[in-house]
C-alpha cells in the first residue's frame, strides 16, 4: 500500500501542479521541478490477526522553479489539489485524513525551492 499511495499522490501532484513530479531524492538540474519522498510511516496493526493497519505517512515535496511566483502559484494548486480531492482519496486508498504539517522557503542558489510536509493517515 505504501508504494500505490506514493505513486498515487506522485500522479495527482504532476496534474495539479503542471510541473514534473519525481519521486525518491536526486540531483534536480532542470526547473521546473519537483521531489515527492517518503519520509517515514508508522504502521500499526488494528486487529488480533493483523489483517488491518493503520499507516501514519509523512511525504516530503520539495518544488524548484525559476520566479518565487510561478513555484508559489505551483504549491498553490498543489494544496487546492489535495484539499479538494480528500474523498476521492479516502475511496481509492483508505485515507482517513491529509494534513499539512508545514510549507516553507528553502533557500537554493540554483532555483526558488518550497517544501511542503504532508502527513497521511489511511487504513490499508
Amino acid at each position: 500500500p505504501l508504494t500505490e499511495v506514493v505513486e498515487v499522490f506522485a500522479e495527482g501532484l504532476r496534474r495539479a501542479s503542471g510541473i514534473p513530479v519525481h519521486v525518491g531524492w536526486r540531483p534536480v538540474s532542470t526547473f521546473p521541478t519537483a521531489l515527492l519522498q517518503l519520509r517515514n510511516a508508522e504502521i500499526t496493526p488494528l486487529d488480533m490477526a493483523a489483517s488491518k493497519h493503520l499507516m501514519d505517512v509523512s511525504l516530503q515535496l520539495d518544488i524548484w522553479h525559476t520566479s518565487p511566483k510561478a513555484r508559489d502559484e505551483a504549491v498553490d494548486r498543489i494544496i487546492h489539489y489535495l484539499d479538494g480531492e480528500r474523498g476521492r482519496l479516502a475511496e481509492q486508498l483508505g485515507v482517513l485524513g491529509v494534513y499539512f504539517e508545514s510549507v516553507v522557503d528553502v533557500g537554493d542558489s540554483k532555483a526558488f525551492r518550497k517544501m511542503l510536509l504532508v502527513r497521511v493517515r489511511l487504513v490499508g
